[in-house]
């Protein structure tokens, strides 16, 4: 039996490979063409699942909470595939690291939560080290980097959505609801950009589906066994899976800029996570 923290160490494996394939596939294709197929294959077999345990398809209270969830994922998942596809995707994962930071933000400010003056100096150091892999100052913003960004905000937002909407419903049910309420997203991007996939690239399509899956039951397991404090810290092999798959199969190296922002990125988001965790012990 893995550990939680091999259990999440196979998730980011699993997550990056996904990743590289979206650029595989979107080679062909649109990244939003890509995103549609992905997110339909998960939503078709989530509702598999939710009717195999008895459970309902669509929420039957709360039903605008899970509306916005899923308006956030939706645009998440439109910006991180756009991403990876358009940049290195190193640098996408870093930019995307950010996510833990715009969750502290938005505790605060949307569910009133308080926080200390030790984790504001965190979320500003691991900003900065965001803007140091952005350089907004020495080279043009790419339009990739931004929805690296973009994905790691309305991420954080739907995790944030994530603790109330759990307080009544089953984890499963929270996930497969929001898979089906978000399709209408992806394919309204896709019908902008509308290819039909060939049967090599439908393959393609298939394998990043199976590995979304494979990535929420590693994510499942990981937390379902270890603390999600003591887990942070692996969750960022994630950036070593990144570069080294983004070597071997594109040849990209991390820049300096990307190499010493992203260590900011990860050293306050650990920080953060770990403060959480003290905190909650404490009381």
């Amino acid at each position: 039996m893995l550990s939680g923290p091999a259990w999440l160490v196979s998730a980011m494996a699993t997550i990056t490979v996904m990743s590289a394939l979206v650029r595989v596939a979107a080679e062909g294709l649109h990244p939003f063409v890509v995103v549609f197929f992905a997110t339909a294959l998960t939503a078709g077999a989530m509702m598999a699942v939710l009717r195999r345990q008895g459970l309902p398809v669509l929420p039957r209270r709360r039903l605008g909470r899970y509306l916005l969830r899923a308006t956030f994922d939706g645009i998440a998942f439109i910006t991180w595939y756009y991403a990876v596809s358009s940049i290195p995707l190193a640098e996408a994962t870093t930019l995307f690291f950010t996510l833990p930071l715009f969750v502290v933000v938005f505790a605060a400010t949307i569910l009133g939560e308080t926080i200390g003056w030790r984790r504001w100096a965190a979320v500003a150091l691991g900003f900065a080290g965001a803007m140091i892999v952005l350089r907004p100052d020495m080279v043009a913003m790419e339009v990739g980097a931004l929805a690296a960004l973009l994905a790691a905000l309305t991420s954080a937002a739907s995790n944030v959505m994530v603790r109330s909407l759990a307080r009544d419903d089953p984890p499963v049910a929270v996930m497969g609801r929001n898979m089906v309420l978000l399709f209408p997203i992806p394919l309204a991007a896709a019908m902008t950009q509308w290819t039909t996939p060939t049967a090599p690239q439908f393959v393609w399509l298939i394998a990043i589906a199976a590995l979304a899956g494979a990535t929420q039951f590693f994510l499942t397991r990981a937390y379902a066994a270890t603390d999600a404090s003591k887990l942070a810290p692996f969750q960022f092999t994630q950036l070593v899976f990144a570069a080294l798959i983004g070597y071997a199969a594109f040849g990209e190296l991390p820049d300096r800029w990307t190499v010493a922002g992203g260590a900011l990125i990860a050293g306050s988001a650990i920080y953060i996570a770990l403060r959480e965790a003290r905190l909650a012990t404490a009381s």
